[in-house]
């Protein structure tokens, strides 16, 4: 009848609609933190397509979830290949799910003619040493460095410098990965010899090192999502670090408000690094020293933040870098109602990292009764199990384990840190077989 047949086509309208609208997104490696971004985009309406590389380190992509996606395309290094194969697909957008894929995303997006930010400046976007650069050719704060394979090199550089410690790290890694902390010649050639010429925690090959100056202050962390050069900041965080037989350990970050003295001054700053650095469209993960001149960037990701860093910005702040990612390469929405105004913070959220002092075999579980009864626990996340080597703690990715604290209420959080690190002195690392093993990457942080 004239009713049933009306109700058909007003269906077929709608079914049209919805089909028309919906767009098919590519995730380049969508590891670490980008393995969020699938469930938000698929619960959108829309298609999405992994991009995986071949080339990218598999203690990465252990963390991916194939189910989420639609299609799988793989890539072999053969670009235009990879490009016939997205364009079949009829691609919208493009992301970098993780730090490696960065590269990778900046040519496809550039050569698929899609939003993108480019390749000419992809470069400085990974290697920390031409980020630097491009800071300084700007006349932005930038950091005193020598980028070198010869240890002369490095070592008469840091003389000239004359101003002890100086920090030692690759030019191209993740996290705190090879970073070292020197307060004199004989421990810089020590990291020298440790870092050049072996493979970072990315698995790329260390052929060269980057001597830089030690900078005197707290770090910050600053996220952002940008669109068409228009800057957001989603997050601020704010690091404790301590050194700890010569290396910087992170003890704990925490999230901040959005508003504040040390905010107001590292927003304009960020801000001036993404241009330089090229970084027009999707999400940033920076990190920087305010010191007393003034903020200086230590390195900036054109990626989200890290690991579980922008689910658990998510739930204190509601709308945060996840959301605001999977929105500015779909359809804007959400950016223009948000861009430019301060995030309200309804939690207090305290990531704290593990530090082991000791070194064997773990006998018995981190996740403990007493870890989950701590004021304000949320999560843990426990990187050793029983049965394998734990090791001493000297960067991120020897931390044995994460522990998220949140609560409404401040004081309730803090108490619960407390009481963490006195369980890390009373006995929470119950270890035999002690020995005097190295440090095993088995995390991507940051």
């Amino acid at each position: 009848n004239a009713e049933y047949m009306g109700d058909l086509i007003r269906f077929a309208l709608l079914l049209f609609i919805a089909i028309m609208s919906s767009k098919v997104i590519a995730i380049v490696d969508p590891a670490s933190s980008g393995n969020g971004l699938a469930p938000i985009i698929k619960a959108a309406g829309h298609t999405c397509v992994a991009v995986l590389n071949e080339n990218t380190p598999q203690v990465l992509m252990s963390s991916l979830r194939l189910t989420d996606f639609d299609h799988i395309v793989r890539h072999d290094g053969d670009l235009k290949k990879t490009m016939k194969d997205l364009r079949a697909l009829n691609i919208h957008s493009i992301i970098a799910g993780c730090e490696p894929s960065v590269e990778l995303a900046d040519a496809l997006s550039e050569g698929l003619g899609l939003r993108s930010n480019g390749t000419a400046m992809s470069h400085a976007r990974r290697n920390k040493y031409d980020m630097q650069e491009a800071l300084r050719e700007r006349g932005i704060r930038a950091v005193a460095q020598r980028q070198s394979a010869k240890w002369e090199e490095v070592s008469e550089w840091a003389t000239e410098l004359n101003d002890w410690p100086v920090i030692l790290k690759p030019t191209r890694s993740a996290g705190t990965d090879g970073v070292r902390l020197c307060h004199n010649t004989t421990e810089l050639r020590d990291a020298f010899d440790a870092v050049c010429g072996k493979y970072n925690c990315l698995g790329e090959l260390n052929d060269a090192v980057l001597v830089q100056e030690y900078l005197r202050g707290t770090e910050y962390v600053v996220d952002t999502v940008s669109l068409e050069g228009r800057h957001h900041v989603t997050s601020f965080w704010k690091y404790e670090k301590k050194n700890l037989n010569g290396s910087i350990i992170y003890c704990s970050v925490e999230l901040l408000p959005s508003e504040g003295t040390e905010q107001d001054c590292l927003r304009p700053y960020i801000f001036k690094c993404l241009d330089a650095l090229g970084i027009r469209h999707g999400p940033a993960h920076s990190e920087v020293m305010l010191c007393a001149d003034g903020p200086c960037l230590v390195e900036t990701g054109a990626r989200m933040h890290g690991e579980k860093g922008p689910y658990l910005a998510s739930q204190c702040i509601g709308t945060a870098q996840l959301e605001l990612t999977a929105d500015v390469y779909i359809n804007n929405e959400l950016f223009n109602q948000v861009a430019g105004k301060p995030y309200v913070l309804k939690k207090t959220l305290l990531e704290t990292f593990l530090i082991s002092k000791k070194e064997g075999r773990l006998a018995s579980s981190l996740m403990t009764d007493s870890i989950r009864s701590l004021p304000g626990f949320y999560s843990m996340t426990a990187l050793v199990q029983v049965g394998e080597m734990i090791n001493k703690t000297v960067d991120l990715f020897s931390s044995p384990g994460r522990v998220v604290l949140m609560h409404e209420n401040e004081e309730v959080v803090r108490r619960g840190y407390e009481s963490l690190r006195s369980l890390e002195q009373s006995g929470l690392y119950d270890v035999t077989e002690e020995c005097s093993t190295g440090s095993t990457s088995i995390a991507i942080a940051g």
